[in-house]
């Protein structure tokens, strides 16, 4: 990839996923390297981890639920990862700028993968690229 010269304004891709709480990793169809910024932003919906839960934003629940698939991050909340990289907590934004890693961004609700089939609704996240 060339550098940008100096009057240049970064180059900028605009995608919108719906994020379905009952299937596991989604692929964004972005593929992820060093010298992109990519905000990620909850920009329309709420989702339930099961029928007995109340339909929260991409941040999830405040109380700690025992179903998380990744326990040091909030049932119900919006999660990724690049590749096969660690698990980051999403919620309703999260920014990737300068990363070392490379790879397809997937995207998927912090539920126990025995659980993601009683889940509800969708989130659209909104994931702004600049290179």
């Amino acid at each position: 990839m060339r550098k940008q010269e100096k009057d240049e304004a970064p180059q900028e891709k605009i995608v919108m996923i719906d994020v379905d709480p009952r299937k596991n990793w989604q692929n964004s169809g972005i593929t992820v390297t060093p010298e992109m910024r990519i905000n990620i932003t909850h920009e329309k919906g709420k989702w339930s981890a099961g029928h007995e839960f109340a339909l929260v934003d991409a941040e999830g629940y405040q109380f700690q639920g025992l179903r998380r698939r990744y326990p040091s991050i909030a049932l119900g909340a919006l999660i990724g990862r690049v590749g096969n990289s660690k698990v980051f907590k999403v919620g309703n934004y999260y920014e990737i700028d300068g990363s070392d890693i490379s790879g397809n961004l997937f995207l998927r609700i912090n539920d126990a993968d025995d659980y993601l089939f009683d889940n509800q609704g969708s989130i659209t996240a909104k994931i702004i690229v600049q290179w």
